[in-house]
C-alpha cells in the first residue's frame, strides 16, 4: 500500500514533523508512540477502535530517505494487514 497526502502547510513545518518520528506520532490519529530502535528503524504503536472495541498493534518502520532532498520515505514490511508479533 502506498499512501500519499497533501498538507497545506509550509514545507519546513511539514518536514520538521515528518523527520522527527515522535513528533509524527504526536500528530498521527492512531499512532500513540514511536520507539527508536536504531538510527533509521522505529517501532510504531497504534491503537484503533473497531465497532467500539480497541485494538492495539505494533510494527517496525524504516526511514529510507530524508535530509538530502527534504523527502521522508517510510517503509514497513507489514503483511496481511498488521503485525502484532513485532
Amino acid at each position: 500500500m502506498i499512501l500519499n497526502y497533501t498538507i497545506k502547510k509550509p514545507i519546513n513545518e511539514v518536514y520538521a514533523c515528518l523527520s522527527d518520528m515522535q513528533k509524527f506520532a504526536d500528530h498521527h490519529p492512531v499512532i500513540y508512540k514511536a520507539e527508536q530502535l536504531n538510527k533509521n528503524e522505529y517501532k510504531f504503536y497504534e491503537s484503533i477502535k473497531f465497532i467500539g472495541i480497541p485494538f492495539k498493534f505494533k510494527y517496525i518502520v524504516y526511514i529510507l530517505d530524508y535530509k538530502e532532498n527534504e523527502h521522508v520515505k517510510m517503509y514497513s514490511p507489514v503483511k496481511k494487514g498488521c503485525s502484532s508479533n513485532t
